[in-house]
């Protein structure tokens, strides 16, 4: 992946309700585009709303441990989300894994992956 826009590094510093608050603007964005079978703009607008989140929890599968384990240098602390705002970024996560994982994306993709597949298998072939 490229450079992200120089813009985008002012997300580091951005507050958590912010964060958030962009997050779900994506998610509901990528609904949208979900309703209107744009399964590629929706794919988009979820890992957006991902991206926006991450960093303010742990990982799911570090969440039970945290406690014991030290944050790396420079890594947000997790400690700084209200009770009600980890609520709601779990909440958000979940919609978008959900949504992502739903069978018309997962169709979407396979049906994109097949059709590369193919290109690359002519492209073989035509050497």
């Amino acid at each position: 992946g490229g450079g992200a826009p120089a813009r985008g590094q002012v997300g580091a510093a951005a507050e958590p309700a912010e964060l958030i608050r962009r997050a779900h603007e994506f998610k509901s964005q990528g609904a949208q585009c979900y309703k209107d079978k744009k399964f590629r703009e929706a794919i988009g607008k979820y890992h957006r709303a991902l991206l926006e989140l991450k960093g303010l929890l742990p990982p799911p599968g570090e969440r039970e441990r945290d406690s014991r384990t030290a944050s790396p240098a420079g890594a947000p602390k997790p400690g700084r989300l209200s009770e009600e705002q980890s609520k709601t970024v779990e909440a958000i996560e979940i919609d978008c894994y959900n949504s992502l994982a739903d069978t018309n994306v997962i169709r979407y993709i396979q049906l994109t992956e097949m059709k590369l597949s193919r290109c690359s298998q002519r492209e073989k072939e035509a050497m």
